[in-house]
């Protein structure tokens, strides 16, 4: 388990359990720590899955995300269980909660299947009763087509899995979906889609772009990151800000202490020097 350090961030992990002899891996969640407030990580069992609260940074209340890693099918790691495991906690926590958002690598291939069942309550044919309105309605309130697009022609038994989970669970997938990402673009090895945003309908409003960036090795092995801008609260932005920069502006700089010269020198780099 390596201890991460990102300055001016606040990290939590989940580990995978060791199965073999190397480092299992795991999910990883980094903040801001002037936002570390407004974060809480929520313990849950499934290993596929880090849950956490965000607190006052969106207008409409508390938002739970989730970050996602489900490893590919047939390698040691994987499990028939995952999407279970998952849709088992994200119906205790919608429970609870109204605004819901998870984000990560599903290794799931959709192609671009719908995601979505619509019930027409005008046929006769239809034997439900009491039919609510379709959430998928609602997609039109936002400007957001219906139906999605996906660069991958491909589809896997995870992928039918995943699209299961959206149809039972009234979650959409948003890649290929909005102006930022209407081709759905590649996101592994530019050949497939297996890195997803998916949301309630109640969060839809609150997602102002998603974008695949360009791959780089500095990310990852063969993904691409996904850049997701969320509609926060403004006013409460300001104030994390400005309370920010107060607590910098207050740090006391102690006077210079002649004995401590020695120290001073020893913690100069003259290779930044030398470069300045």
């Amino acid at each position: 388990m390596d201890e991460i350090c990102i300055p001016g961030y606040k990290i939590k992990a989940k580990n995978r359990r060791k199965i073999s002899r190397v480092k299992s891996g795991g999910i990883v969640l980094g903040f801001r720590e002037n936002i570390s407030d407004c974060i809480q990580v929520i313990e849950t069992n499934s290993k596929f899955v880090l849950w956490c609260k965000i607190s006052r940074l969106f207008k409409d209340g508390d938002v739970i995300h989730g970050v996602v890693y489900i490893p590919p099918e047939y390698t040691a790691y994987s499990s028939p269980d995952a999407f279970g495991e998952i849709e088992s906690e994200y119906l205790e926590l919608s429970s609870k909660y109204e605004n819901i958002f998870m984000v990560g690598d599903f290794n799931a291939r959709t192609a671009s299947e719908k995601d979505y069942i619509f019930i027409d309550e005008n046929d006769k044919n239809n034997e439900l009763e009491c039919v609510s309105v379709n959430d998928v309605c609602n997609l039109n309130l936002f400007n957001i087509p219906i139906d999605r697009n996906s660069m991958d022609k491909g589809k896997n038994r995870y992928g039918n899995q995943l699209l299961e989970l959206c149809k039972c669970n009234s979650l959409f997938i948003m890649n290929g979906r909005l102006a930022t990402d209407r081709a759905g673009k590649f996101t592994c090895r530019n050949a497939s889609v297996v890195d997803y945003c998916l949301c309630n309908v109640n969060f839809i409003k609150n997602i102002i772009s998603l974008n695949v960036l360009e791959f780089s090795h500095l990310y990852s092995d063969v993904h691409c990151p996904l850049f997701i801008c969320l509609n926060c609260n403004q006013s409460v932005k300001e104030s994390i800000e400005q309370n920010n920069f107060t607590s910098q502006s207050n740090k006391k700089v102690n006077k210079w202490d002649h004995e401590k010269k020695p120290e001073f020198r020893e913690n100069l780099n003259f290779e930044k020097l030398d470069s300045l």
